[in-house]
């Protein structure tokens, strides 16, 4: 029958062997079992043993081939074991998700990690336990166990021992001497004994005076230390238990604390984004307000003076420019301008740059897309193009320039879909004063359609009363400029949507 026994191998050492003597995880022999130890995996908790003496690595090949593939693992939301190599769960909590549901409260360590099989057998001890807690609760049973079989053993050894000394003890008292020849005793030396009818021999007296009952003797091996050590292996259990208990009591106040952080860090950044928009929209708000009070400033300068004057042509030119929302004063002139174009603000936005890179030079000096939070982004830009004033006016000394610089910063509020595009005369800077504010947002009546609103001042009081001339040439050359500018925008976007650009 022993040649019939089929005979299986060794997954370390290769040796043949019967296949109960192999372990039902990696198949290994007793010899390789003993020299290899089984540890824990640091990022899955599961028990394996080792395979190689040189390298002392306390990750599983599972998790090591996980780690090479994903990386580092962070720690599962459900069970907190540092073993979530895709997500926010590790693979045990998420197949139990999946076949069993959401997850229930451990009875255990109080955590929500545990789930439920409807199954009353699957319980421990009738208590509805986590993985870590059920394997905690297995390991302990088996400890237990193995102490019970432990004390069993010394207890039916020192029963053994006490029974052979006895035994010692009872052959040597029991010793009886060589008897007499009954057919060579003396008849009459053997009559005359019989004289006392009851007198035992000396020897038999002896015997029967160093004698003792085998209920006299005392066991010298005494149980109490057996049951000292039993209590202190109970009591040291319960107070690894409360260990336990309060370790997953401070964990999950961590994962609290660590969760309020979290909380507390995003509500202060959304807060932080909120005023910084708010504060930028507020600022254009003011802009807006403060070129609309100078206008209103200047008309009523305008119209202080010709009363005055009591001229009736002029009162017919300042009524015709309120008219026209433009007005002028001695030496500072303003106009506005609208209008809404039938496409969105991204696209109206791209026109525009396209536009500027066709007719002007345009340099771009700084990109700073974090300068006012998140939400926004700002693009800071020169742009020069050719002196708007005819060779009669560039007699004058100051404007005999033939290329005008101006600073152009654009900021851009993706989340609003509102951008607003200010622009300086950096020619020119000290004695002429050359602004205007484009605030581009959605039309109220369609939401993807855009309202262009432009403002523009002008201001040339350090070249006198010849100023005023100026200004006046320069403001009618710019609104034909601007409106120009609208029609060829116009034209940019129909050819961004033949091109299929605009979405």
């Amino acid at each position: 029958m022993s040649g019939n026994v089929a005979l299986f191998a060794c997954s370390k050492c290769f040796t043949k062997h019967p296949f109960e003597e192999l372990s039902s995880g990696q198949q290994l022999c007793k010899d390789c079992r003993g020299s290899f130890p089984f540890v824990k995996c640091t990022y899955c908790r599961s028990e394996f043993q080792q395979t190689n003496k040189v390298s002392t690595s306390t990750i599983c090949t599972k998790c090591e081939h996980n780690v090479k593939q994903f990386g580092k693992p962070s720690a599962c939301e459900y069970c907190n074991i540092i073993a979530a190599f895709i997500g926010n769960k590790c693979q045990r909590c998420t197949h139990s998700e999946r076949k069993y549901g959401p997850p229930v409260t451990c009875e255990q360590c109080k955590q929500k990690c545990a789930f439920d099989r409807k199954d009353d057998d699957k319980k421990v001890d009738g208590k509805l336990l986590c993985w870590l807690c059920t394997l905690s609760y297995k390991r302990a049973l088996a400890k237990t166990k193995q102490g019970d079989a432990d004390r069993r053993a010394q207890l039916k050894l020192a029963a053994q021992r006490s029974s052979k000394t006895r035994e010692q003890r009872l052959r040597g008292h029991n010793k009886r001497p060589n008897r007499v020849d009954v057919t060579k005793v003396d008849v009459s030396r053997h009559e005359s004994n019989d004289g006392g009818t009851n007198a035992p021999p000396a020897a038999k007296i002896a015997r029967a005076g160093n004698h003792r009952p085998p209920g006299d003797l005392m066991d010298p091996n005494s149980s109490d230390h057996v049951v000292a050590m039993t209590q202190l292996k109970e009591q040291m259990a319960s107070l690894q238990k409360q260990m336990a208990i309060k370790e997953a009591v401070l964990l999950s106040k961590d994962k609290t604390i660590t969760e309020l952080k979290a909380t507390h860090f995003t509500n202060e950044n959304e807060l932080r984004n909120k005023m910084m928009t708010e504060k930028k929209d507020a600022d254009a708000k003011i802009d807006h307000l403060t070129m609309r009070c100078k206008s209103l400033q200047m008309e009523l300068a305008s119209l202080k003076k010709s009363n005055k004057r009591g001229s009736k042509k002029e009162r017919f030119s300042l009524n015709d420019r309120c008219r026209k929302n433009c007005s002028v004063s001695d030496m500072v002139v303003s106009f506005a301008f609208s209008h809404t174009f039938k496409y969105p603000v991204n696209s109206v936005t791209k026109a525009y740059t396209r536009l500027q890179e066709q007719q002007n030079n345009v340099s771009v000096v700084e990109e700073d897309p974090t300068q006012e939070g998140p939400s926004m982004s700002c693009t800071k830009r020169t742009v020069s193009m050719l002196n708007p004033f005819p060779k009669f006016f560039q007699r004058v000394k100051l404007l005999k320039e033939e290329t005008v610089a101006f600073f152009e910063d654009i900021w851009t509020q993706e989340s609003e879909r509102r951008v607003w595009i200010r622009s300086r005369n950096l020619t020119w800077e000290e004695e002429i004063s050359i602004g205007s504010v484009v605030y581009v947002s959605p039309s109220e009546n369609n939401q993807n359609w855009t309202t262009w609103e432009d403002i523009t001042a002008l201001d040339f009081e350090h070249c006198g009363k010849f100023g005023l001339i100026l200004e006046l040439f320069l403001k009618r050359k710019m609104e034909t400029t601007k409106t120009h500018n609208i029609k060829v925008m116009e034209a940019i976007l129909e050819k961004m949507v033949e091109r299929e650009i605009i979405f």
